[in-house]
């Protein structure tokens, strides 16, 4: 699917700009007064709770975050931008949030819940971050070079870091449950080899360890965190292992964990705090999520809410089956809020925080990990080209081609596996290929076929047959004159230039 974006940038407590997929932006008013963002934060200290239970709560909570970003003008902006590819089955739009410093205070909102209006007009309305043709995500305004799609499979490390202690050795930070998530990536490794391979780090997971694994291996597409967290004045810190004693927490900052992967960086961190994880982790996940796009890191999600296990399990889930069929990083993670809001409730869509509790942080909207399908390599790309077979044909083929450029069809020896013409004597061995009634085409060599050795000449009048060698380029094909080259680029070897 193609994405088009429309960007919101929050320039302020005032103002945003809007600008649209063709680079048109204008100017409108941010309408949160003081009132509404009590109201709103009301809301969220809801949610942290886990006291909404209600689609119609999450639905005003979301009306209330729309109406306080959009005036009349950039709401109509944005009701045009969806119309026009709300009918088109391969066309989406991409909604990126961007806070500039001045906004802020704005950023911590729960915008994953933003919800376009109900109207008598316009009819229902939706949520933004579950609308199977749009994209909500947040990005963070770093002037990055962005990353081309590698190879399959998508490469994914584990990390689970338990310490059962904080650094002073007395307050216990409780048991972390990861084995069903940790058993769901697995299995997905399992079941497509070829598009997901998962490793997971032995523990105790010190800062040194990490930094030596990170190091000494191939880069990793995707680091996958399971841990614990804390937040305080001064931020978001993850516990990794101390090295003195691996059952006591050693807080490092984000910054000191971007430093484990210094010219490593993976292109996706997954920050997951599993049922049992230290009270202040959802908060910290998300502060340190956004400080860690900030320091190189080019996509991080996180949970702003703490889930179930088996929530957090569907989500990740869904979420690496997506990445692992080439979608965009933001992509994958709309389709995962999808299924949580979707599935988890059997009688209503969207009655559970779940589906607004994954946070995605990009530098670009290019957030593509693999590319969608990768060519099977074949040991015949690696063959020198030779020139067509085909009479004075100047196009140049190799071993696997049915059709040279001009068209002509082609198949292979089945005696020498030289290239040669169909219902002809191959050239170089004199093996005879006979199709049996079917026309020459793409799939011939495929089809069922008789292949009649010609034989061979007696030992009376045989002749020596000079060494043949395949012509490796055009320019040497040119430099020895068209008019020498004999049918399928073959020259004997003492007329070689």
């Amino acid at each position: 699917m193609e994405y088009k974006e429309l960007k919101v940038v929050i320039k302020s407590r005032k103002k945003i700009v809007i600008t649209k997929p063709n680079r048109i932006s204008l100017s409108g008013d941010v309408q949160i007064d003081s009132l509404t963002e009590r109201l709103i934060t009301v809301f969220r200290k809801l949610l942290a709770e886990d006291k909404i239970k209600s689609r119609e709560e999450l639905v005003v909570l979301g009306s209330y975050l729309f109406n306080g970003l959009f005036d009349e003008e950039t709401r109509r902006v944005f009701w045009e931008e969806y119309k026009k590819i709300s009918n088109k089955e391969q066309e989406g739009l991409r909604v990126v949030l961007e806070f500039e410093p001045e906004a802020r205070d704005l950023a911590v909102l729960p915008w994953e819940y933003i919800y376009y209006p109900d109207s008598t007009e316009e009819g229902r309305g939706f949520f933004i971050a579950t609308d199977n043709q749009l994209i909500l995500a947040r990005h963070v305004p770093l002037k990055m070079q962005g990353l081309s799609p590698s190879p399959k499979p998508l490469r994914i490390l584990i990390v689970v870091s338990t310490p059962a202690r904080d650094e002073d050795g007395e307050k216990e930070l409780g048991i972390i449950d990861e084995g069903l998530v940790i058993e769901t990536i697995c299995q997905l490794g399992k079941k497509s080899p070829t598009a997901i391979q998962v490793e997971q780090l032995e523990s105790p997971v010190t800062k040194t360890s990490l930094t030596n694994w990170i190091q000494a291996n191939e880069r990793y597409h995707v680091v996958h965190f399971v841990g614990h967290g804390k937040y305080d004045k001064d931020g978001g810190s993850l516990a990794l292992a101390s090295a003195r004693d691996p059952g006591r927490a050693s807080w490092i900052k984000e910054d000191a964990l971007a430093d484990c992967f210094r010219k490593r960086e993976p292109r996706l961190i997954f920050l997951n705090a599993c049922k049992g994880a230290y009270s202040g982790s959802y908060a910290a996940f998300q502060g340190v999520a956004l400080k860690l796009v900030y320091s190189n890191i080019p996509a991080v999600v996180a949970l702003q809410f703490e889930v179930e296990n088996k929530v957090a399990n569907l989500f990740a889930e869904k979420f690496y089956q997506s990445l692992g069929e080439g979608k965009p990083i933001d992509v994958a993670v709309q389709d995962g809020r999808s299924k949580l809001g979707m599935f988890l409730d059997e009688d209503q869509n969207y009655s559970n925080r779940a589906f607004g509790s994954p946070v995605v942080y990009l530098q670009s909207a290019e957030g593509i990990v693999i590319a969608e399908a990768q060519p099977e390599k074949k040991d015949y790309d690696l063959l020198p080209k030779v020139i067509c077979p085909h009479g004075d044909c100047p196009e140049l083929v190799s071993a696997g081609d049915n059709f040279c450029g001009d068209g002509h069809p082609l198949v292979e020896c089945q005696k020498c596996g030289k290239i040669m013409v169909p219902n002809k004597s191959c050239h170089a061995c004199g093996w005879r290929h006979v199709s049996l009634g079917e026309p020459i085409g793409a799939d011939v060599t495929r089809r069922a076929t008789e292949r009649i050795p010609v034989q061979p000449p007696s030992s009376d009048n045989a002749t020596v047959q000079p060494e043949l060698q395949p012509i490796e380029s055009s320019s040497a094909a040119q430099s020895l004159g068209q008019k020498d080259i004999p049918l399928g680029g073959i020259l004997p070897r003492e007329r070689r230039g």
